[in-house]
């Protein structure tokens, strides 16, 4: 039976309006991201979700909260937790560090930043987790890194895939098949 997955990210916080390298962190959302997770809510009204996992941080939290309220079971899993980002984090977004943080070596891991090998592995074991589970409509709300990982662990990628070309933007959805 295919599940059908629906990605969100996180609404805006204070760090994504001054661009700010957010991680693990734990910053909450700013109005303005509370009013798009609204508008969200809106737009996915017709659909109905059977569960919703979230990222155990707030903003992530709040969003899901906003979205499905009290219609279904809000489960937080720590497979969906951002990357960590080390000394990196509350940082001004640098591109050196994004270049270095999805290029193809996988383990690069400098100053405390997970490496991507970590987080895809993660969420693969969570894309596993989703497959075996007896939900057909999936809502999870997550983080801009683990929603990438997320995305390229189902669509596939190889060592000529650029990960840089998917970054997913706030408060909007991607839908997908398993």
């Amino acid at each position: 039976m295919f599940k059908n997955i629906y990605l969100v990210r996180h609404g805006k916080t204070e760090w994504n309006k001054l661009g700010k390298m957010q991680g693990l962190t734990n910053i909450p959302l700013c109005d303005e991201g509370r009013l798009s997770a609204i508008e969200l809510k809106n737009t996915l009204k017709d659909i109905k979700f059977d569960v919703c996992y979230t990222s155990p941080l707030d903003r992530a939290k709040e969003t899901a909260s906003i979205i499905v309220g009290d219609s279904v079971p809000i489960i937080e899993d720590s497979r969906i937790i951002e990357r960590g980002l080390g000394s990196y984090e509350g940082k001004i977004i640098d591109d050196v560090i994004v270049m270095n943080a999805w290029s193809n070596n996988m383990d690069w891991s400098e100053s405390g930043v997970e490496s991507a090998n970590s987080v895809f592995k993660r969420t693969n074991e969570f894309i596993t987790f989703l497959k075996n589970s007896p939900y057909k409509n999936i809502l999870v709300v997550s983080h801009a890194g683990t929603i990438k990982c997320l995305h390229y662990n189902i669509n596939g990628f190889d060592e000529s895939t650029d990960l840089r070309d998917f970054f997913p933007e706030n408060t909007k959805v991607y839908q997908y098949k398993i």
